[in-house]
C-alpha cells in the first residue's frame, strides 16, 4: 500500500543532495479521513501513519540539497 511504499522510500540510501520522489496511485491511501470510499482499513494502514511517513520523506535532505515530491494519479478517485 501507499504508506508502506513511502516507508520503504524512507529507508533508501540517497547518493545525491538533490532528491525527488514520484508517487503515482490508482486509488487513494488507506484511511477514510482522506476519502469517502469504502476502505478495508478505514483507520489507515495498520502500524503506519502516512502523514508521518510523508513528513519524513519530505525532510530527507542534507543541508545543501532538496527533496521534491511529485504526485500523480491514474484514476480521478485519488483526487481528494
Amino acid at each position: 500500500d501507499m504508506a508502506g511504499g513511502i516507508r520503504m522510500a524512507n529507508g533508501l540510501s540517497w547518493e545525491y543532495p538533490t532528491r525527488a520522489a514520484f508517487i503515482v496511485a490508482d486509488a487513494p491511501c488507506h484511511g477514510t479521513q482522506f476519502h469517502g470510499l469504502k476502505d478495508s482499513y478505514p483507520m489507515g494502514s495498520p502500524g503506519l501513519d502516512i502523514i508521518t511517513e510523508l513528513r519524513t520523506l519530505t525532510n530527507n535532505k542534507d543541508k545543501e540539497g532538496s527533496m521534491t515530491l511529485y504526485f500523480g494519479r491514474i484514476k480521478e478517485r485519488t483526487d481528494k
